[in-house]
């Protein structure tokens, strides 16, 4: 009895771990020396199962450790006191192997920056279940600044499960630069983790960063105050299993030059209460078999997109869940996805403005299915099988310019419910649709409405196929033979010449009405464009009608001016006259054309003579706009 109580702990120290402890050793050397100098450690010269420190104990200038051959050590703690900086440097020469790195560990740390210059770096998985810890931390203590710089083909691998995390603790600051360099992150990659913290990203040249894991901007862990995560991509090319662009905090990507990829993680700009932008001045970003989501879970996000080429292999989601708010500026370069979808939660909002490039969709644009969707075709080109708007809280489709391409197969659908479809100047081009099907069913409980609208182009010998109008406007599609096997139908509309005139005079709002007055010189709108006024400036003499009595002939001369080409305008020109104006039956007959000047900057000046054969005869011109 008494030997077995004796052998229970002996079996037990038996399954305990043999890994002996860790030694620890801190650098004496002087200002700047190399690590594989002996003499300049103090507790042994650096080797495996190793704790290395870089601090400012008892040094008083800033100093460089330089690594120019294989060195290795377990843990790598590089951290300062006060301002004096801290920095090893891993020359073309030079290799370092270890489990994990802090950078900035201290109290009241300040600066502190590793720097591979050609060299290697190595951050292994653990071979022994006693090693926990693989994490590199750039920025691991409040209020410190660390910064690592991979450049001139240095090469940073880390292959630890816990990935690599830069400015992990409250308001520090933690930098990574890849100039011509390599980065590999078996796991994920964070940037600003800690609260009010700074996580940078920069990738140049010919640098090539890979990340197996997700790349997260603002990932706050623990507190209330919001970290800051930036990326910013101007050459070479990054992979990583996803994009999470505010993740919990403030997030922003730019992208100038280079190549980005995203993996089945997709994209996703602004979750969890954040804020997110994503910049695209050139360069390619594309998704492999997953998604842009623009706005999640309470938070807003905005992509701003001037040139370059962004593929999304996948659905482009703009206010993906309730509460968020998502917006989509093009400018120029070009939009490929398989679908998209514009405020696809109820009390969200999404909105798409296109002023230029060209957005090109697979499959179907949605706006507004569940929230409030706004889609803005001001310029550039806009393709897309079908396009749907309503559904939800609200839907605006407003297309005044660039050119609506509905690519569909037969019976393609431009449907609209509770929902408005604003056309002005803009043309749509519709391959095989059921035109006739469209006009009847097409609009449910929503409006189709575009501003004033003439036809362009020139009419076939059958004439047009179809023509909606609505205040004066019209919006005309035409089946046209291109040469194929199918036709192609075209719809347009154009502004009109007055919208034209009033936006050249500057006129807005209420005082672009054709019955406004904005001069108050008695003469509304519509008569200064007409008679070729200035509706700015006051009286324009020009434009005053003139009274000739020809007593010899017994009839009166009226003279007034009008365009050359009124048709075009729109406008109608007619006069009248009534012998009273208690009770006025105006008409039109007795009057005798006599002539019309030669055209001068589009206008004639024309002249009607009429009988003086009643004792009153009141005259008036009329001036329509069709």
């Amino acid at each position: 009895m008494t030997k077995q109580l004796h052998l229970i702990p002996l079996l037990l120290l038996l399954l305990l771990p043999s890994r002996p402890a860790v030694a620890v050793t801190t650098w004496k050397g002087g200002v700047s020396g190399y690590w594989d100098v002996p003499t300049n450690w103090a507790g042994g010269y650096p080797a495996s199962n190793t704790t290395v420190r870089l601090n400012h104990d008892r040094q008083t200038n800033a100093y460089t450790v330089v690594v120019s051959g294989p060195a290795t050590t377990d843990k790598l703690w590089i951290d300062t006191y006060g301002s004096v900086p801290v920095h090893l440097l891993v020359n073309p020469s030079g290799s370092l192997e270890l489990y994990s790195m802090r950078m900035g560990f201290k109290e009241d740390d300040r600066e502190s920056g590793f720097t591979i210059d050609g060299g290697s770096v190595l951050g292994m998985e653990a071979a022994s279940s006693a090693i926990t810890n693989t994490a590199f931390l750039i920025g691991n203590n409040p209020g410190c600044i660390a910064t690592l710089d991979i450049i001139n083909d240095g090469t940073l691998s880390v292959m630890g499960s816990n990935g690599l995390v830069a400015a992990g603790s409250k308001e520090s600051i933690g930098r990574i630069t890849v100039t011509n360099g390599t980065m590999n992150i078996r796991d994920s990659l964070t940037l600003g983790k800690g609260p009010q913290a700074l996580g940078e990203l920069q990738i140049s040249g010919t640098s090539s960063v890979s990340i197996t894991g997700m790349l997260h901007m603002a990932k706050l862990e623990l507190g209330a105050l919001s970290p800051t995560g930036t990326v910013h991509v101007s050459g070479g090319s990054l992979e990583c299993g996803g994009l999470n662009i505010g993740a919990r905090g403030t997030g922003s990507f730019t992208l100038e030059g280079g190549q980005v990829q995203a993996l089945a993680g997709g994209i996703t700009l602004g979750q969890f209460d954040s804020s997110a932008r994503l910049n695209i001045f050139g360069g390619t970003m594309e998704t492999i078999g997953s998604p842009l989501t623009i706005g999640q879970l309470d938070s807003s996000a905005d992509l701003c997109m001037t040139n370059g080429f962004l593929n999304i292999d996948g659905a482009i989601t703009l206010g993906a869940s309730s509460r968020t708010a998502g917006s989509m500026l093009l400018t120029g370069g070009t939009v490929h996805t398989k679908e998209l979808i514009i405020s696809s939660a109820s009390s969200s909002t999404g909105t798409v403005h296109i002023q230029g490039g060209t957005f090109d969709v697979d499959e179907t644009v949605q706006v507004g299915p569940e929230g409030t969707g706004a889609l803005h075709l001001e310029c550039g080109i806009l393709r897309t099988t079908d396009l749907v708007a309503g559904g939800g809280a609200a839907a605006a489709c407003t297309l005044t310019g660039g050119e609506l391409i509905i690519r569909g197969p037969e019976n393609s659908d431009l449907a609209l419910s509770n929902s408005l479809l604003h056309l002005e100047k803009t043309l749509i081009q519709w391959s095989n649709p059921n035109l006739s099907a469209w006009v009847s069913n097409s609009v449910s409980s929503g409006s189709l409405t575009w501003t004033n609208g003439m036809a362009y182009g020139t009419l076939s010998s059958n004439g047009f196929d179809g023509c909606l109008t609505n205040q004066h406007s019209l919006l005309f599609w035409d089946n046209l033979d291109n040469g194929s096997f199918s036709t192609q139908s075209v719809l347009w509309v154009e502004e009109s010449p007055y919208l034209t005139w009033t936006d050249s005079h500057l006129l807005y709002g209420s005082n672009a009405l054709w019955s406004a007055d904005p001069d108050q010189d008695g003469q509304n709108n519509l008569i200064e464009f007409g008679l070729g006024g200035n509706p700015t400036n006051g009286p324009d003499p020009e434009t005053r009608t003139t009274f000739l009595p020809r007593a010899d002939l017994n009839q009166m001369e009226f003279t007034y001016r009008r365009r050359s080409q009124p048709a075009a305008y729109g406008l109608t020109y007619q006069l009248e006259h009534s012998s009273d104006l208690v009770t006025p039956n105006w008409t039109t007959a007795e009057f005798i054309p006599f002539g019309e000047s030669a055209p001068f900057e589009d206008f004639v000046t024309v002249t009607n003579r009429i009988p003086m054969n009643h004792e009153h005869r009141y005259i008036r011109l009329s001036i329509q706009l069709d």
